[in-house]
C-alpha cells in the first residue's frame, strides 16, 4: 500500500525546491503523523475485487495471439503484477497519481534508473491502453503519466584500433567468427542466439534472422565474416542445428546452442584480453551502424539493416562522434 507519507513526500519534492526546507517539512510531518491512526478510505469498506485478474489474463492472451514473444509476455506479467501488488487495488481502479507514486518510490527507494522506470511505464501503458480501447476502463491513466527524464549518454562505438585489438585477442576460430558475425550483421544478441544453420545462405553471403515483433529480415556477411564463419563451421563435427554452439565440459556432454549469456561472457573475456572496456554484443551493433553511416550508407538502409521500425531509433544508435563532426566541419565550413 502506498502510505500517506510517501504521497506527501512526492508532493513535497514537486513543490518545495529548497532541499533543507523540504527535509524539515517532512520531519515535522512525520512527527504530526505519530499522533494519528490513518486508514485508507476504501480499504475497510469495499471488499477487494479480483475480477481484474481475468482482465489481465485476457490481455496476455491477446498479446500472445498478436505474436508477442515469451520474453515480452513475461515482462508484461512481471510489471503489471508488481504494479498491482504495490498499489493494492484493482487494476481498473488505478489512477494516474497512483502510478506516479509507484514510479517515485521505485526511483527513490528501490534504486530504479530512468530506463527501469520507463520500461515499467511502457508495460503499464500497453495494458491500460488496451483496456481503455476495449472499454474495460473509463479513463486511461497512462495518458497523464509522462516518461521519466534521465541522463542521456552518448553511445560510443569501438574505434578502429579497438576493433583490431579485439580481433587480435581472439584465441579460437569460434571467437573470431562470432566477433566478425556481430560486426558484419549488426544483429541483436537474441537474434544470433536463436539463429540456426538453415537460415544461413553462404552463396548469397546472407542470413535470415527473426527480429523484434517476429519480423524476418536479411542480414549480410562481409568478407571477414564469411572467411571465419566457414572455418568455424568446417571445424564442427556435431549435429546441433544452431549457428553457434557451446563448448561441452566433457566428451560425453551433448552439444547445445550457445545462450545469450554465453555470447556475453565470451565477448567480455575477449575484451579483457584486448584491454578494451565495455565489450558486449550490443556495442558491435552500434559500431556497425555508426561505421555504416560514417562511410556513406543511406540512413534508410541502416534502418533496414538494424531492423528498426522508426528511423528515430536508428539515429539514436548511430550518433556521429566528435572526431567526425570536427573533420566535416573543417571540410564544409572552412
Amino acid at each position: 500500500m502506498l502510505d500517506i507519507y510517501s504521497r506527501v513526500q512526492l508532493l513535497a519534492g514537486q513543490t518545495i525546491d529548497d532541499r533543507m526546507k523540504r527535509d524539515e517539512f517532512l520531519r515535522n510531518f512525520s512527527l504530526i503523523l505519530k499522533d494519528y491512526a490513518i486508514t485508507e478510505q476504501t480499504g475497510a469498506i469495499v471488499p477487494y475485487d479480483h475480477s481484474d485478474i481475468e482482465l489481465f489474463k485476457t490481455f496476455l492472451g491477446v498479446k500472445a495471439v498478436e505474436g508477442c514473444t515469451r520474453g515480452t509476455l513475461r515482462a508484461y506479467s512481471t510489471g503489471i503484477r508488481m504494479l498491482r501488488r504495490m498499489i493494492e487495488k484493482p487494476l481498473t481502479k488505478i489512477t494516474a497519481n497512483d502510478i506516479r507514486c509507484v514510479l517515485a518510490i521505485g526511483i527513490a527507494r528501490n534504486g530504479w534508473t530512468a530506463v527501469n522506470a520507463n520500461n515499467y511505464r511502457r508495460q503499464w501503458s500497453a495494458f491500460f491502453t488496451w483496456a481503455f480501447n476495449e472499454k474495460q476502463i473509463e479513463d486511461n491513466p497512462m495518458i497523464h503519466v509522462k516518461p521519466i527524464k534521465g541522463e542521456k549518454h552518448v553511445r560510443m562505438p569501438f574505434s578502429e584500433e579497438e576493433m583490431e585489438r579485439l580481433r587480435n585477442a581472439c584465441r579460437t576460430i569460434r571467437e573470431r567468427a562470432m566477433l566478425e558475425f556481430f560486426f558484419s550483421t549488426a544483429c541483436r544478441v537474441a537474434e544470433v542466439a536463436t539463429l540456426n544453420l538453415s537460415a544461413l545462405n553462404l552463396p548469397e553471403q546472407c542470413a535470415k534472422v527473426m527480429g523484434k515483433g517476429r519480423k524476418e529480415r536479411l542480414v549480410y556477411l562481409n568478407a571477414k565474416a564469411m572467411l571465419y564463419l566457414k572455418q568455424y563451421l568446417n571445424s564442427r563435427t556435431d549435429n546441433c542445428p544452431a549457428l553457434f554452439v557451446g563448448t561441452p565440459n566433457n566428451s560425453k556432454k551433448k552439444i547445445v546452442p550457445l545462450k545469450i549469456s554465453g555470447f556475453e561472457i565470451i565477448l567480455r573475456e575477449i575484451g579483457k584480453r584486448a584491454g578494451v572496456h565495455h565489450v558486449h554484443p550490443h556495442r558491435f551493433r552500434h559500431t556497425a551502424a555508426t561505421y555504416a553511416l560514417r562511410r556513406g550508407m543511406p540512413i534508410e538502409q541502416v534502418q533496414q539493416m538494424l531492423g528498426h521500425e522508426k528511423i528515430e531509433t536508428t539515429l539514436i544508435y548511430a550518433k556521429i562522434n566528435t572526431a567526425s563532426l570536427k573533420a566535416n566541419h573543417a571540410k564544409f565550413l572552412n
